[in-house]
């Protein structure tokens, strides 16, 4: 796995909004994950692809838009990242 990826800013960001989507009931789609983050679209596709390589993510057709899914490994991931993100808040208020 390509670790560096997962403790990226902008890429944990990916996990960790699609996370908070996916318990809200929503659907997630790479277009609002753009518009959320500011990462533009071209690196979210790749981002994705290595994400769904990594089995943190599956894409389904839903008309002529993708759809993505959290796996289990993926909402693991991404519960571990938002615990870490809160510990290092923490610590920097101490700073």
């Amino acid at each position: 796995m390509n670790e560096s990826l997962l403790f990226h800013k902008a890429t944990s960001k990916i996990l960790l909004i699609m996370n908070e989507t996916e318990k809200s009931g929503r659907k997630v789609f790479s277009c609002q994950i753009a518009r959320k983050t500011g990462i533009t679209f071209s690196h979210i596709v790749k981002v994705i692809k290595e994400f769904e390589a990594q089995g943190l993510l599956e894409k389904k057709a839903e008309g002529r838009t993708i759809l993505l899914t959290l796996t289990e490994k993926g909402k693991a991931v991404a519960e571990k990242l938002k615990s870490i993100y809160k510990i290092m808040e923490i610590e920097d208020e101490r700073n």
